[in-house]
């Protein structure tokens, strides 16, 4: 759309072309794991990447399945670290709320989370 960025739908309709096909073939990166690709491009989780992150990308994930393996790992990685602050964060707001002074004169109770 001559936006400079690409988004997830504008690469799937362009995978369906067979230039496309043959240049992730020549790169070796699985068109079958486009999607994943995308997602390690797309960090802010903005459903776009500008047009030199996406060749950058390409570049830096060619080759073996390994590589594209690792980066998603990363990526999960990533991800998960995000989640443990904001829950760490959330249990000692929680924490600190539970055993405050004026909790404890309204018979508050601590709260169990079970996981």
């Amino acid at each position: 759309d001559n936006s400079g960025t690409l988004t997830w739908e504008e690469l799937y309709s362009y995978l369906k072309n067979d230039k496309a096909k043959a240049y992730f073939n020549a790169m070796d990166l699985d068109i079958s794991q486009a999607h994943v690709l995308f997602d390690l491009l797309d960090l802010d989780g903005s459903n776009a990447v500008s047009l030199d992150e996406f060749v950058e990308g390409c570049m830096r994930l060619k080759g073996h399945a390994r590589s594209i393996d690792l980066n998603m790992l990363m990526l999960m990685n990533r991800k998960v670290f995000v989640h443990l602050m904001d829950f760490m964060e959330w249990s000692g707001h929680s924490m600190a709320a539970s055993t405050s002074p004026a909790h404890a004169a309204e018979g508050g109770d601590l709260c169990v989370l079970e996981v």
